[in-house]
């Protein structure tokens, strides 16, 4: 039964603080919760330099962080202004077939994590910006062996990659 209401001290189990802000949602896997969140710039200040990306894996009966892995910014992302400022860095959902967790950071790249938090593989899909400058935020579906990437905003493409090497398979271009 769900609950139709919680609070404070209504229906809530654990909470859980996070290193930062995200709007991406929860993925989870048997026994393990995935959420993504970003540092370094935001409503309190900071700068691009600054920005750090995070892939937090979370007991789901204690609301324990099991492991925490960080992304630099590796690319120049879009200014925290516009739409940027409703939805961050952390838009893009994290996905997992129970085996890697993948989450797509924008301009920083496509990452495949195993469920113990070790980088498998990474890869670029474009550092371009479209003329809204809305930043990332598509998030990430899994196919077959297939891992599809909306990267319209960094290269005004669809692209799908071997979800176990990051070997792009398929590439469809549009057009700003």
């Amino acid at each position: 039964q769900l609950p139709l209401t919680w609070g404070e001290k209504e229906n809530l189990k654990w909470k859980c603080p996070l290193p930062g802000a995200g709007s991406s949602s929860p993925v989870v896997w048997g026994g393990k919760i995935f959420v993504t969140c970003y540092s370094g710039i935001g409503r309190d200040g900071g700068s691009l330099n600054d920005l750090v990306r995070h892939l937090l894996c979370i007991d789901r009966n204690s609301g324990e962080v099991v492991w925490e892995k960080k992304v630099a910014s590796k690319a120049s992302e879009d200014s925290y202004r516009g739409y940027l400022t409703e939805h961050g860095y952390a838009s893009n959902s994290p996905v997992t077939d129970g085996k890697f967790v993948y989450v797509f950071y924008g301009k920083s790249g496509v990452y495949a994590f195993d469920m113990n938090g070790q980088e498998q593989w990474k890869v670029g899909v474009g550092a371009e910006s479209s003329n809204r400058r809305w930043g990332s935020a598509a998030s990430l579906r899994l196919h077959d062996d297939k891992l599809i990437v909306n990267s319209a905003e960094e290269s005004a493409s669809v692209r799908a990659l071997n979800k176990k090497t990051g070997e792009e398979i398929w590439k469809a271009e549009g057009g700003y």
